[in-house]
């Protein structure tokens, strides 16, 4: 792959819903400071939480021996806790221009998963993500679905809080 090749890095992202548009808007800082707006349709959005969730489950059963009625507290468990360890950061900026995704490349290993988003002019952007980003990126996903009214029958129960904290539908972001 040479150099022209390689994905631009996606270094932060605000995750918000749209209600004027009923789709999530990525907002994204890039290696180098640019900032492209990405939009998510439901239909993609629910292939892209399918994928991460898989991969969650698991990443987070891997090396455990758990019997399976104990599973979905286990993963409620890890998810708590990544939860709690989630960085609190300034929003990304609205971003000049955007792109409305009509698919998302997603590639997981035993360390991280990536999201390669089509970047203008056919280069690509990557969002990496360790097993803690990618369950704290759910987290968002999940509070900006429950504030679309969209379904939530992608989402397992181990991700539904115990008590429904109220959660801004303005933007929340990871990085």
């Amino acid at each position: 792959m040479g150099a022209a090749e390689r994905p631009v890095r996606i270094t932060r992202v605000t995750t918000r819903y749209v209600p004027v548009e009923d789709r999530l808007r990525l907002e994204a800082e890039l290696e180098g400071g640019a900032r492209l707006g990405f939009w998510l349709t439901q239909r993609l959005a629910r292939e892209v939480v399918k994928t991460l969730v898989a991969h969650v489950e698991r990443q987070g059963l891997k090396r455990r021996v758990v019997p399976p009625e104990a599973r979905d507290e286990v993963q409620r468990q890890l998810h708590a806790a990544a939860r709690a360890r989630r960085a609190r950061t300034p929003p990304v900026a609205e971003a000049p221009e955007s792109v409305l995704l009509d698919r998302v490349r997603i590639r997981a290993t035993d360390r991280q998963v990536q999201l390669f988003l089509p970047l203008p002019e056919g280069r690509v952007g990557v969002l990496a993500m360790g097993p803690d980003h990618a369950r704290q990126w759910l987290d968002i996903l999940f509070h900006q679905y429950r504030a679309a009214g969209w379904p939530l029958d992608v989402w397992p129960t181990w991700i539904r809080p115990e008590k429904s904290p109220a959660r801004s539908a303005a933007g929340e972001r990871l990085h």
